[in-house]
């Protein structure tokens, strides 16, 4: 979730490796849902990275940890990024206050960008409702390598 986002609004403004590791670093453990678990991560990043305003902190590397990935990360970018970050955390609080599931999805959107899945209610609408399950006799037809052909 957080690399699309970090695709959508980032703009190359945070190293892969580095959104990588802050992740692992602040992933929420006691979240109830993914989405409170990507809100609690995106409040907790930006609460650490909010100790260092201007430069990005020591990131460091977690096999190697006398290398600070965060050693390149340009200024202006990490400060970039952390704007992006703030815009983000208030978007995330936005959806999981949302009154109903439409208005919660509408602000996932925002957040992930159009490629968010349709919400269910979209779905519906377009008559893309889930296929009915098979009849209780219709064979169990797997698909099966061809035997004449070789793999490997």
């Amino acid at each position: 979730f957080l690399k699309r986002w970090r695709d959508e609004h980032g703009d190359g403004s945070v190293p892969s490796i580095v959104l990588q590791v802050l992740i692992a670093s602040h992933l929420s453990q006691n979240a109830a849902s993914d989405a409170e678990a990507v809100a609690g991560t995106l409040a907790a990043m930006r609460d650490f990275l909010a100790e260092s305003p201007i430069s990005a902190p020591l990131i460091a590397n977690p096999v190697l940890p006398s290398e600070d990935l965060a050693e390149r990360w340009d200024d202006g970018d990490y400060v970039n990024f952390c704007k992006e970050l703030n815009e983000a955390v208030t978007l995330a609080d936005e959806a999981l206050a949302a009154a109903d599931e439409q208005a919660s999805h509408d602000v996932w959107v925002a957040l992930f960008g159009d490629d968010f899945p349709a919400s269910p209610e979209k779905v519906e609408k377009a008559g893309g409702a889930a296929p009915p399950p098979p009849p209780p006799d219709y064979p169990d037809q797997r698909q099966q390598a061809p035997t004449d052909e070789r793999y490997g």
